[in-house]
């Protein structure tokens, strides 16, 4: 094992159906990309590993593109995708009400695979694309709510539990503060 693998403390896992945002919040988060430059990223083939630092842990992420045709294959290599994970992150597009069954049938998927293999990660849930400015609307506050209590109930019966944050990439600081309390 080289230095570099032996100062990784955990390995973090980012999945959701395609364009829900995930690259998007770890180039936030790395600083790599500004929030209106992110309309440029192309979606992710496959899966990018990287390291990221937080509380000054270094976390490997690996983050997965959610295209159908990649999911698939994540499922079927399920021990090379989903082994020793210690938080899951699954990212749901607010804003995107068409793909809520989608998502959580996504979800519901990624959870049996991960009991399959007798882990015990966190999960975390981001509602992403939160923007600041549809933080009041009543239909956003809505819509929230709906996906909220979906996610709740997919819990009810596991032995886990899952924690929910409302996410924005223009919300750089509160986005950083959300992964920090991981």
């Amino acid at each position: 094992m080289n230095d570099t693998a032996a100062e990784i403390n955990k390995k973090i896992i980012l999945l959701g159906l395609d364009n829900a945002g995930k690259t998007s919040i770890l180039r936030i988060v790395k600083k790599q990309l500004s929030p209106e430059s992110t309309i440029t990223l192309k979606p992710t083939k496959g899966l990018n590993i990287e390291e990221l630092e937080i509380n000054s842990e270094k976390i490997i992420v690996w983050d997965f593109g959610g295209q159908v045709t990649f999911r698939d294959e994540y499922f079927k290599r399920k021990d090379y995708y989903f082994s020793y994970v210690d938080t899951v992150i699954y990212v749901i597009d607010i804003q995107d009400p068409d793909r809520y069954e989608e998502a959580i049938r996504y979800f519901s998927d990624i959870i049996s695979v991960i009991k399959l293999q007798k882990l015990v990660p966190k999960f975390v849930v981001f509602l992403h694309k939160s923007d600041p400015e549809l933080q009041n609307s009543k239909i956003f506050k809505e819509l929230f709510q709906e996906l909220y209590e979906k996610i709740n109930k997919k819990f009810e019966s596991l032995k886990f539990s899952v924690k929910i944050f409302k996410t924005s990439i223009f919300s750089e600081d509160k986005l950083n503060q959300t992964l920090k309390s991981l």
